[in-house]
């Protein structure tokens, strides 16, 4: 149990470290279900053993008690929207769709909460089969897509036609440099 939570933790900060640079590893909830599993360890480990030191026992206190701290904030008035608000953050993902361009390529819409005003459209990169580059906001100004239409124009081009809404015949028409 010991070696799980320990690699939880190696994978948790490498994901982090990753972020800092903007790679993460493939797939969408990957870097979350680390950390998810990080924690999870910790729990059972502080349920299922009685470790001697001190200081073992307080780490591994922080992670059985991180749940009751959550329920303490829901509980207590002036704390309540704080941790709703912060909750709700956490664990809101948003809407994600991805186009597949080549397969090293794809675009990207994500749209995270209900204020947000549109998508935001990154160029995905899949990198040594386990990561992947994120280059956000490559087009600015398109709603959110009702019909996108990719076609590769050169080695390190594309050009894509979006159709934003069906009312009013918004259309956007733009090549983009795939390799910058």
């Amino acid at each position: 149990m010991w070696c799980s939570h320990l690699t939880f933790f190696g994978l948790t900060m490498t994901a982090l470290i990753l972020l800092l640079n903007s790679y993460s590893f493939a797939g969408y909830l990957t870097d979350k279900l680390f950390v998810i599993f990080f924690f999870a360890t910790g729990i059972l480990l502080f349920g299922l053993y009685r470790h001697k030191r001190k200081i073992v026992r307080a780490y591994f206190a922080c992670f059985f008690l991180s749940p009751i701290l959550l329920l303490l904030g829901l509980i207590i008035p002036p704390f309540h929207f704080i941790t709703v608000v912060a909750g709700l953050g956490l664990l809101m993902d948003g809407e994600h769709e991805r186009y597949a361009i080549d397969k090293t390529y794809s675009i990207q819409t994500s749209r995270v909460g209900f204020l947000s005003s549109g998508p935001t459209f990154s160029l995905v990169e899949n990198k040594y089969l386990l990561f992947e580059k994120t280059t956000s906001d490559i087009i600015f100004g398109a709603g959110t897509p009702k019909s996108f239409k990719i076609e590769k124009v050169g080695p390190d081009s594309v050009r894509l036609d979006i159709l934003s809404s069906e009312l009013v015949d918004e259309r956007l028409d733009t090549i983009i440099l795939l390799k910058r």
